[in-house]
């Protein structure tokens, strides 16, 4: 099968090249997919799936290849398109122009994959093998803001009081575009890149039907992902042992570690990742009617499942070394008729990918170094689960317990670069000297690892279900589950409103606490009533009332859930009290008291604020000057859910074909308050205090079915 799809926008609506919605865009996929079954026997066939899947993508501003920097007089900047202006705020303000970001890309990637599965039953045994293979190939090439990005505020138009200070609300960044003063300036293009993964897996399963009650299931599946590689070898990564050639040279200290490194440059590799070859995965599970009918099953089962080592977009990073960069911020020492100096858009020649790349004096210094570890591993979870499933007349229960454990789970990114905490009073030393990696440019680089396996998690759960089907006007489906996450996953977008951050990189080990996705208690109610009122039932038989009062059905959805954990940082301490302000890290407050407030106090409504008083926030100080706090990284659990939504509906008989349904539904219909996490900021305002959000909303509906 071949299915082809072109979207190509063409040039969008606008005012010319210098609109910021000015942009072509073709995008076409294109698959192919064919699937075959081999029929041996009635007992033994195969089956094979292929396929090759393309995406090509092509984006450009409008003033593609009209070489408008020249028109305008900017110089240093590549000819692609209009450039882009940002001019925010200001008593005189207009609206940014010129093509945004990733003005002129080209990438396409192909997905070709094949899988094979054979089957084979034999008496009581049923036995399934198969593998797979699937070859990834990217292809990008991206010139962002290959024509400049020039970025104006109010420095140089506002005013400055006796004390040397900015006076608020003057200025105008207007007034600092049209003088050509900038802030910022942003120029960017890549030499592109092509990018290759294959991925193997192989399986084998046998089914045992031991009995007529009880069934065995058996297998293993093996993994392998390989390295990624660059065909023209345009990857970076970091090697944060080996000594830097650049010690001792310039302001560099001596002896110092870490090196940029390039694939099958200076004694390196091909692949900068080792290869993760130990993905066994065993599998297991069991089906058991314990008794002669067949109203009780017992099942359970033990996996290990492989992720993707690749999650979190890790196969388009570390392309350092092959960009040609130009970025200035403030104070940017040129105007804009000046334009970039010479030489700002030139990328590294293979002669400059040296050891001592990146560095502090030499021909292209770089700020921030993002990398793969070297040793990463492919995450995996070990799953297992008992469930017992039962019925009695028209009861159905089920109760079960559940268990996941995660394992080298993909962490956030991490900048190792850190003050250590021995480190951070040596205030007579420069800070950039104190950090582990003081050879790269600006007194804060980021030596960033991208996505390391650090993380680790543990999930366990006990449920219970039951469900009356409904019958005789009435039915039901509730449950409740009782579980308990813990892990140390932080900085990957799944806090719930906390600092869900990293408090020290030299202490990971005090990030496992409480999951904020820990719920400890979750109840679902859904019953679901006919009313008795009408023909064929208790009251209303017939007559005139009969018509009004009969057909009428009232359902909802009850769910009462406990509160999840939330932790507490301090405002700004890595800037005032670390003295290390670098990104990705917070601080925690010391707790020095109880965080419980007295009987009868906690989710009443605060003193001379709006909100409930959660947590006592007299038992919170800042740590003393340059140490870390002992709070975890989460404390307690926040306010919990009570969520009522109702509907009464009526079903309308129009002659024999015709059902007019009309319904009234209300959610949150009790205007229940839903309170948020508590103000977790020592030192800033509602400390202590959740705010409730939340109104009734309700809707009509009326509905023709035939």
């Amino acid at each position: 099968m071949v299915s082809p799809d072109k979207n190509d926008t063409g040039s969008t609506a606008g005012y010319g090249v210098a609109d910021t919605d000015a942009l072509t865009l073709r995008n076409r996929r294109q698959n192919f997919a064919l699937n075959m079954t081999r029929v041996f026997s009635p007992k033994t066939f195969a089956t094979f799936r292929g396929g090759v899947g393309r995406v090509y993508i092509r984006r450009s501003g409008v003033g593609l290849g009209g070489d408008w920097p020249n028109k305008l007089g900017i110089k240093g900047v590549m000819p692609d398109v209009f450039p882009r202006f940002n001019v925010p705020g200001g008593a005189v303000t207009i609206s940014n122009f010129g093509s945004p970001g990733n003005q002129n890309r080209r990438a396409s990637f192909t997905t070709s994959e094949g899988h094979a599965d054979f089957n084979m039953i034999r008496g009581d045994h049923t036995l399934k093998l198969g593998g797979s293979y699937i070859r990834f190939n990217g292809n990008e090439q991206s010139r962002q803001f290959a024509s400049g990005q020039f970025i104006f505020n109010v420095r140089y138009t506002n005013g400055i009081n006796a004390s040397g200070n900015n006076i608020a609300n003057t200025g105008m960044t207007f007034a600092d575009f049209l003088l050509g003063r900038l802030n910022q300036v942003n120029a960017e293009y890549s030499q592109g890149n092509s990018r290759r993964s294959q991925y193997y897996a192989a399986y084998l399963e046998e089914v045992w039907k031991v009995s007529r009650s009880f069934t065995l299931t058996a297998g293993v599946r093996y993994e392998l992902e390989t390295p990624i590689y660059e065909v023209n070898n345009r990857m970076n990564n970091f090697d944060p042992w080996a000594l830097n050639p650049a010690g001792g040279t310039g302001d560099i200290p001596a002896g110092v570690r870490g090196v940029v490194t390039f694939p099958e440059r200076n004694g390196y590799g091909r692949r900068l990742v080792d290869w993760d070859p130990n993905n066994l995965a065993p599998r297991f599970g069991f089906n058991w009617r314990p008794f002669s009918s067949s109203s009780t099953v017992v099942r359970g089962g033990f996996g290990i499942f492989f992720g993707n080592p690749y999650d979190r977009n890790v196969f388009q990073v570390a392309g350092l070394g092959f960009d040609a960069r130009g970025t200035y911020r403030d104070p940017v020492p040129f105007t804009l008729s000046q334009g970039l100096p010479p030489g700002s858009m030139v990328a590294p020649s293979p002669a400059d990918l040296t050891l001592i790349f990146g560095t502090r004096g030499s021909k292209f210094p770089e700020s921030q170094v993002q990398f793969l570890d070297p040793h990463r591993k492919t995450q995996y979870s070990e799953n297992f689960n008992l469930t017992i499933q039962g019925q009695w007349r028209g009861l159905f229960f089920e109760t079960g317990y559940l268990g996941n454990l995660g394992r080298k789970v993909i962490f956030g990114n991490i900048n190792l670069n850190l003050v250590p905490p021995q480190l951070l009073s040596r205030t007579d030393v420069p800070i950039r000297l104190r950090r582990p990696y003081p050879q790269f440019d600006s007194d804060a680089p980021q030596i960033q690892i991208i996505a390391p396996n650090w993380g680790l998690s543990s999930y366990h759960a006990f449920n219970f279900k039951s469900e009356r089907r409904f019958a005789n006007g009435f039915g039901w489906v509730a449950t409740y589950t009782w579980s308990k996450k813990i892990d140390n996953l932080t900085g990957i977008g799944t806090q719930l409103g906390d600092n869900d951050q990293v408090q020290c990189v030299y202490d990971l080990k005090h990030e496992r606490a409480l999951s904020t996705n820990h719920v400890p208690h979750r109840a679902v109610l859904t019953p679901i009533v006919e009313l008795p009122f009408g023909k064929g039932k208790k009251w209303l038989k017939s007559g005139p009332l009969n018509r009004i009062a009969g057909g009428w059905q009232l359902s909802g959805i009850v769910t009462l859930q406990a509160g999840s954990p939330f932790g507490v940082q301090v405002t700004n301490g890595p800037r005032d009290i670390l003295g290390d302000n670098a990104d990705g890290t917070n601080l925690r407050p010391n707790i020095v008291g109880d965080i419980n407030l007295p009987a009868g106090q906690k989710g009443k409504p605060a003193v001379g604020q709006r909100g409930i008083q959660w947590f006592n926030p007299e038992a919170f100080a800042s740590p003393a000057r340059f140490t870390y706090g002992n709070a975890a990284r989460t404390i307690m659990l926040g306010p919990g859910r009570v969520g009522f939504n109702t509907a009464l509906s009526r079903n309308i008989r129009v002659g024999e074909r015709y059902r007019l349904q009309f319904r009234w539904e209300a959610f949150n219909a009790f205007n229940t308050p839903v309170f948020g996490v508590p103000g977790s900021n020592l030192g800033g305002g509602a400390f202590g205090i959740s705010t409730a959000s939340g109104d009734r909303e309700m809707q009509f509906a009326l509905r023709l079915y035939y």
